[in-house]
C-alpha cells in the first residue's frame, strides 16, 4: 500500500495532503504530488493499493474528512466515477485516475480522503481546522494500511 498526498504547500489549506504524508512518511510507503497527472498516473501503477489525500471543496465545514473507497478490479473494465468538483485543482485526481485506467496502469484498489478546506491563498498556513484534520487523516491511513496487511 502506498500514500499519496497531493498539494501546493504554498497555498493555505491546499498543503493537507502533502502534511498528512509528512505525519506517516516512517509508518508507511508516502509520496508527495503537486497534482500533476503524469506523476499521478505513474504513482497509480506502481501498486495495487494506493490512497491519495488532497483538499477538497464541496461546501462541509474546513476539516471535514470524506473517504471515498473504489475497488476496480479488472483494470479493462473498471469506469472511474470522474468527480472533478471536489478538488482544489484544475485537473483532479480523478481525471488522472481515469487517464491511468486508460493507460493500463489504475491500482486495483484506490481510497481518496479528501480533506475540506477553507483558505487557498497564496503564503498562508494551514488554517486552524486542518490543523486538526492532518492527525485525523493520518490516524485513518494508519488503520486502514492494518486492514490492508491482514
Amino acid at each position: 500500500m502506498i500514500v499519496i498526498g497531493v498539494g501546493n504547500r504554498f497555498r493555505g489549506d491546499d498543503a493537507v495532503g502533502l502534511r498528512v504524508v509528512q505525519r506517516l512518511r516512517e509508518s508507511v510507503t508516502c509520496y508527495e504530488s503537486d497534482g500533476d497527472p503524469s506523476d499521478l498516473i505513474v504513482l497509480f501503477g506502481s501498486d495495487p493499493e494506493v490512497i491519495v489525500v488532497d483538499a477538497m471543496v464541496s461546501g462541509s465545514p474546513p476539516g471535514t474528512l470524506t473517504a471515498t473507497d473504489i475497488v476496480l478490479g479488472d483494470p479493462s473494465s473498471a469506469h472511474v466515477p470522474l468527480r472533478s468538483q471536489s478538488s482544489t485543482h484544475g485537473f483532479g485526481v480523478f481525471e488522472a485516475l481515469e487517464l491511468a485506467r486508460i493507460l493500463g496502469t489504475i491500482p486495483h484498489r484506490l481510497t481518496v480522503i479528501g480533506i475540506e478546506g477553507a483558505s487557498f491563498a497564496p503564503g498562508t498556513p494551514l488554517t486552524p481546522a486542518l490543523e486538526s484534520a492532518v492527525e485525523q487523516a493520518a490516524e485513518l491511513i494508519l488503520t486502514l494500511a492494518a486492514e490492508v496487511k491482514v
